[in-house]
């Protein structure tokens, strides 16, 4: 199920907020019945109406970005700061797609962008578990310790959040740094940060290497590439 004003949307045949005032102005059909309700949600196979006037069926894409440091992972702000839509052009991908979860302005790598309402929801539902590798490297140096407490689980907001796995640290004492790899599948806006902080470390950089299966290995930052159809088959079954 996605949002009908969504839906709307990535037919391509207005905005986001003019499918809203549509729908409000009581211009669009769901099987033929007026809906008036912003927000209501609706089966991607739904017959829908603008102007009484069916609207295209949204040919689905799937696609994955490397996304540098220093965009936001939107598809445009009110603030005119860089998105993750300069990274590419309407010839490059032509459906109206959107990020699968969030990467903060100041985190790269691993970001799926597709038009699938269905599989962004699986995708992202916390329900699910889906692994999610970061390389990421702090000042200070980690620790046996922090280690231990990151795989046994730290409470945020009440709630224990905990890494799968941790390997590949590399310490280096004489620039107080330290870099490792890390895998975890619970979901939350800038968990890695959140966990790493309260270890008492400081983030240097965060960048993430796959979500799932998917891997950004041969794509450069900023580069950007359809998924293969072994690869959205992948997705499905997470």
């Amino acid at each position: 199920m996605i949002r009908l004003q969504k839906l709307i949307a990535l037919s391509g045949i207005c905005s986001r907020r003019k499918a809203e005032e549509l729908i409000l102005a009581g211009k669009v059909k769901v099987n033929d019945e007026v809906v008036t309700t912003l927000g209501t949600k609706v089966s991607e196979d739904a017959t829908i109406k603008v102007n009484d006037k069916v609207i295209n069926k949204v040919e689905k894409a799937y696609y994955l970005l490397n996304k540098p440091q220093g965009y936001l992972t939107t598809m445009s702000d009110p603030f005119n700061r860089r998105t993750i839509k300069d990274l590419y052009s309407d010839k490059l991908i032509k459906e109206r797609v959107f990020p699968v979860g969030r990467l903060d302005y100041e985190t790269s790598g691993a970001l799926i962008l597709t038009n699938d309402g269905t599989l962004a929801y699986r995708l992202t539902n916390n329900q699910n578990k889906i692994s999610k590798v970061y390389q990421v490297r702090t000042i200070g140096l980690i620790t046996q310790e922090m280690i231990n407490k990151l795989l046994k689980g730290i409470l945020l907001d009440g709630i224990l959040f905990k890494a799968e796995n941790i390997k590949d640290i590399i310490i280096e004492k004489k620039i107080n740094q330290s870099s490792f790899i890390l895998t975890i599948s619970e979901g939350k806006n800038r968990l890695v940060r959140s966990l790493v902080k309260e270890l008492g470390l400081e983030i240097k950089w965060i960048k993430r290497l796959s979500f799932g299966s998917i891997s950004i290995n041969g794509l450069k930052e900023g580069e950007i590439r359809a998924l293969k159809p072994h690869e959205i088959k992948v997705l499905y079954s997470l």
